[in-house]
Formats: structure tokens, sequence, C-alpha cells
């Protein structure tokens, strides 16, 4: 999963960090993020993890959502069944409400999140500092996920 954060991390427009990517360092993030409350998925090709989404609950019903899928498999179903997968386990933890920040630019993204049921909640200028700030506005996005609430497309 490092690798794939690292990679993702390396395009400077998909997520808020930067390269380099200390490996060791984001796997033990990884594995205590695992370790707690939340929910973690993995879309797998062979023995390549090729995408990763990730639902941190917080006390107050919502959970917060960050996905990555590699360049490589985007477009192709991956991020769809990875968002799939986040909200029926939202869902299976009694959470009313899903919760993510995208750049304003990633239209790919942004259709993906339409098309799964969320809708865009406000706008503000990137603050992250850095090349990936240069990515202009960062949008937040939220679907409902109380039984039925939400529809998912297929």
């Amino acid at each position: 999963m490092a690798e794939l954060f690292a990679a993702v991390a390396a395009e400077r427009t998909g997520i808020a960090s930067e390269p380099p990517v200390d490996i060791d360092e984001r796997t033990a993030i990884f594995v205590a993020g695992m370790a707690g409350a939340a929910g973690t998925f993995v879309a797998v090709a062979g023995d390549q993890i090729v995408g990763l989404i990730r639902v941190k609950p917080s006390h107050h019903g919502f959970g917060d959502l960050a996905m990555l899928v590699h360049r490589d498999w985007r477009g192709r179903g991956a991020g769809s069944a990875l968002v799939g997968a986040a909200i029926d386990w939202a869902r299976g933890q009694g959470l009313h409400k899903l919760s993510l920040e995208v750049f304003a630019h990633n239209q790919a993204a942004i259709a993906l999140y339409r098309k799964s049921g969320f809708a865009e909640e406000g706008a503000a200028p990137d603050s992250t500092g850095g090349p990936a700030a240069n990515s202009g506005t960062r949008s937040s996005w939220a679907c409902r996920c109380d039984a039925g609430a939400l529809t998912r497309a297929p």
C-alpha cells in the first residue's frame, strides 16, 4: 500500500502529498490505521495492490474517506468497486454520511463520486503548500449512507 501511495504522490496532482515518500514510515502509518476502527479495502490485480480506500469513522456518525488508484487502473472499475465497498461498510457500521475532499481539476474522480451518490458541499483554495497546492481548489463532497438514503449506480 505504501508503494501505491508513493506512486500516486509522485504524480503531484491527485493527493495532497509530495514525493519523496518514506516507504517504511508510510507502511507504519497504514499498519497503525488498520489496527483502529477504520475500514480499509484494497483492489488487487494479480499480486499487486492497484487501489485502496479507507473510511475513518468519527464519533459523530460520519466517516472521512481517502482513496488512491494506480494510474494504470483508473477508468477500469477499481475505483467504483472501492467506493461501493466503502459505502456498504459505512452502512454496516451505522454511519450516516461519508465525506471527502478532491482537487477540483480531478474530473475523473469527481465523476466517480457523483455516480456513487456524492454531492459537492463546498470548495476552498488548497492550503497544503508545495507543488500539489498549485492544483488550485479542493472541493468537499459527501453522501448520505443511512438506510434508504442512497441508491448507487451499478
